[in-house]
Formats: structure tokens, C-alpha cells, sequence
């Protein structure tokens, strides 16, 4: 690769252009001819094209770049400047030639104009290579995108390798263009900016290249949204304290991994409120459900507050809780539609048996459904009772109502002995006794002769036939 013009090739070419203007102006008054005659303004455009050129190549191309990048008013990118300089090299040397008379002289003027643009275009191809080089080592393009101050160039220039490595991770992370095809046309869209387009990320990880490094290493690039990625760095760069506080305390868990620190990156306070709740409690008892509290913090955190509310937030509570978060959660929802979600008996018995409730709820459904469309009807003295044996007493609400036997037996199997929904020890049987009561009545009974002649006698009439049938659906598989 090309070196930058020596100081003999800036000295050369000004030499050639003095001796190319004197072969072109061969009198007894050579002053006067370079200054008064028809070569004034060729001569004039190769001095000032020299002058350039030796202040431009003159300087280091870091120092070149960096001093015309920092000045508010540039316009003319240097690749440009340079292009020019050729330019007007190659079109005065041409236009000299062409006004000069044939002859010896001019065939000197030739010779030398050659030689002048032969290094004139060596010096800007030598230029464009090492300013293709500088753009590669430095990101130089991407700098100027991003118009960062000369404090974080000098951080780059510093360590421009590290600068590249790191640019490079927050590029992979996308997001990536993707073709999107119109009718007629074929654009690429991106929704989003990468980090490495954005200038706060960017400072950041030139303020502090060794943390970047640290989070960067922490991340699972095997995901398959890298968004998250994107997001996680953002946040960790944002807020080195807490990553660097999530990061410590999770690794005296072993769980320093991305998908741990990620979740505290998202909810740390969440997780610091969980960890005072169970401060109280023995040293080290509940540190085996590190990971469950970090994974599902939120449900930690309605579960135990639940348990404090009935006054059953002691440590053997909590284990269970523990040990079974997101069971715990969904059938503290069953209860509440069972109406026992502020008994602390019933949570307690839940607690104790989460896996049998969650197998009992269907049944424990149905025969709710039941329960809350026999209170419905008795509050509205919608059931009918025929006949001084036709029916039996309950307890609803505090007092003793008489219903169809067949009801009674139901309801036998639904409610306590206050008339309240209870939860049977078994619920699969009580359904299945109900369900046979129900399919037992759905039969008619008419009036008959005995039943008429002794009054207290009883029979089923067609609405009653009808809420059996319904329980009975109710209560189906």
C-alpha cells in the first residue's frame, strides 16, 4: 500500500511547476512574461494548485481529517480538495501546451507538463489510498454519522482496534436491513436504529470500553430476538451501578447469565422489595428459590402479599408459595370465584394442596354453577314445593326454607350447614351423588289419585323436571 507523499515528491512537484511555467515563458523578461502575458492566469492557478496541495498533503492524515471533521464551515469533503488539485494540474498543463508555439521550447514545456502530472495524480492516488485505509482503521464514516465531539475521536484514535471490535458487536446486533418488495419497486426498510447508529450508546461504550466488554460477554446471542439484546445493553450502558449490583449479587448464585441479569435489569426494585419481605426469615432459608423469586418476581410478590393479608406469611407458608408460584397464583384466582379468596382456612387448605385443588377445580366449577343457580331461585321463591311431603328444609342465609326433596339433597351436596358453598374433601364424588340426584328427578310425577285424595301427597310438575335436567347438564363431563 502506498505510503503518504514524501517530502521530496511536495518539493518535487513544486519545483516542476516553476520550471514548466519558465518553458512556457522563454524571454528576455521572464517576470514579466509569467506576470503580464497570456500565461498570467495558467501560471497563477498552478501556484495556488501547489500552495494546496502542499498544506494538504503537508499534514498527517489523522490531523487532516480531524481539523477539517472539527470545522463548523466545511463544506469540500478532502477526497474532493484533492481531486481538484489533480484537476487543475492536468487542465493548465494541457491548456499551456496548446497556446505554445511548436517549438523546442515547447517540446521542453511537454516533457516537463508530463512529468508534473504524472506526480500530481501519484500524490492524490497515494492520498486515496491511505485515506481509504484511515476510514477502515478508525470507522471514520461512521464518526462523522454519528458527529462525535473531538473528545471521543481522541478516544478512539487512542485505541482504534478496541474502537472496531466494539463497533462491530453493537453493529451485529442489528436491526438488519431487509428487502421489501413493491409493486415495481425494490426498497430496504429498517424500522429501527441500531445501537451503533445512536451517539449516546456509542459514547458510552468509548467512556468505559472494559464494562461494555463485561456486558457484552454476559449476553446469549443464541436468542432468537435480538431485540432483547439490544435492549439489555441499552439498559446495562444506561445504568452501569445497577448492572454492575445485579451482576455481583447473581453471580454468588451462579446466575450470572443473561437471562437472570436481564430480569433484574427490568424489575430490580420489584426483586430488592421481594428480597426485604423475606429478610426477616431465617438467614439463607429461601436462598435455593433465588432463581424462581428473579423469574417470576411479579407472582413472588402478589403471592406473598396475599399470604400477609390472611396473616399467613410464615416461613413454612412461603415455602410452599415458593414451590409453586405460577399454581399458587392461578388457583388463588379459582378461589376467588368461589367465593373463598379471603378465608384464610380455605387459602391455607388450597396452599397446602395445590396440586389436588387444581385437580378438583372442574368439579368444584360445576357444582359452584349449581350452587349459584339454586340460591337464585330460592331467593326468588321460584321452586315449588307440592303436597305437605313434597319438599324439605334447608338453611339459606340464616334461615330454614323448604325446597323440593330432590333439591335438598343437592344442595346437601354443595353447602354447608349455614347454606355457604363448601369445599368438599372429595369433589368428584359429591358431583357425581348430585348429578345422580338430578338424574333421578328429571322423570314426571303427576297427580294422582291417592295423591289427590290424601293432600299432602306430592308430585313433580314440569318446571321442577326442568331444573334437574338443567342441573343435570350442568354438572355433565
Amino acid at each position: 500500500m502506498s505510503t503518504e507523499p514524501s517530502i521530496d515528491d511536495k518539493n518535487k512537484i513544486e519545483s516542476l511547476t516553476k520550471d514548466f511555467c519558465s518553458a512556457l515563458v522563454i524571454s528576455p523578461n521572464l517576470i514579466k512574461g509569467l506576470t503580464k502575458g497570456k500565461y498570467y492566469k495558467i501560471v497563477e492557478a498552478l501556484d495556488v494548485a501547489v500552495e494546496e496541495l502542499k498544506v494538504l498533503a503537508e499534514q498527517p492524515l489523522l490531523d487532516l481529517y480531524k481539523s477539517h471533521y472539527l470545522k463548523k464551515h466545511s463544506v469540500t469533503s478532502l477526497d474532493v480538495k484533492f481531486a481538484q488539485i489533480d484537476s487543475v494540474f492536468s487542465s493548465q498543463v494541457k491548456w499551456g501546451l496548446a497556446i505554445k508555439k511548436d517549438s523546442e521550447q515547447k517540446r521542453q514545456a511537454e516533457k516537463i507538463g508530463q512529468e508534473l502530472k504524472a506526480l500530481s495524480t501519484a500524490i492524490v492516488r497515494s492520498f486515496e489510498e491511505n485515506s481509504t485505509a484511515f476510514y477502515r482503521k478508525y470507522r471514520w464514516a461512521e464518526i462523522t454519522k454519528l458527529k462525535l465531539s473531538e473528545k471521543y475521536i481522541d478516544k478512539v484514535v487512542a485505541n482504534p482496534g478496541q474502537f472496531r471490535e466494539n463497533y462491530c458487536r453493537l453493529e451485529e446486533l442489528g436491526p438488519h436491513e431487509q428487502a421489501k418488495e413493491e409493486p415495481g419497486l425494490h426498497k430496504k426498510v429498517k424500522k429501527e436504529l441500531g445501537l451503533h447508529e445512536k451517539a449516546s450508546i456509542v459514547q458510552q461504550v468509548l467512556d468505559d470500553p472494559v464494562f461494555f466488554e463485561r456486558v457484552y460477554l454476559t449476553l446469549d446471542l443464541g436468542v432468537a430476538d435480538l431485540s432483547d439484546l439490544r435492549s439489555y445493553i441499552e439498559k446495562a450502558l444506561t445504568d452501569p451501578e445497577l448492572f454492575t449490583k445485579a451482576y455481583k449479587y447473581l453471580k454468588e448464585f451462579g446466575l450470572h447469565q443473561f437471562k437472570y441479569i436481564n430480569l433484574l435489569l427490568n424489575d430490580f426494585e420489584g426483586f430488592k422489595k421481594n428480597c426485604e419481605y423475606l429478610a426477616d426469615f431465617q438467614s439463607g432459608r429461601f436462598a435455593p428459590y433465588t432463581k424462581e423469586i428473579i423469574v417470576n418476581s411479579a407472582l413472588f410478590t402478589q403471592g406473598y402479599e396475599c399470604l400477609k393479608a390472611l396473616e399467613l406469611n410464615q416461613p413454612e407458608n412461603i415455602d410452599k408459595l415458593l414451590g409453586g408460584l405460577a399454581l399458587f397464583a392461578g388457583n388463588y384466582q379459582r378461589l376467588e370465584k368461589l367465593g373463598f379468596s379471603l378465608n384464610p382456612e380455605r387459602v391455607k387448605k388450597m396452599l397446602d394442596n395445590l396440586e389436588s385443588f387444581d385437580q378438583d377445580y372442574p368439579s368444584l366449577q360445576k357444582l359452584h354453577a349449581v350452587y349459584d343457580g339454586l340460591t337464585a331461585k330460592i331467593e326468588n321463591n321460584q321452586l315449588k314445593v307440592h303436597g305437605l311431603t313434597g319438599g324439605s328444609s334447608i338453611m339459606f342465609k340464616g334461615q330454614l326454607r323448604c325446597v323440593p326433596k330432590g333439591v335438598s339433597k343437592i344442595w346437601e351436596q354443595v353447602a354447608d350447614d349455614e347454606g355457604n358453598f363448601k369445599w368438599m374433601d372429595d369433589a368428584d364424588v359429591a358431583l357425581t351423588q348430585a348429578k345422580a340426584q338430578a338424574d333421578q328427578r328429571q322423570g314426571f310425577r303427576g297427580l294422582t289419585a291417592v295423591s289427590m285424595f290424601f293432600f299432602f301427597g306430592s308430585y313433580r310438575d314440569s318446571e321442577t323436571k326442568e331444573l334437574y335436567k338443567e342441573i343435570s347438564g350442568l354438572l355433565a363431563s
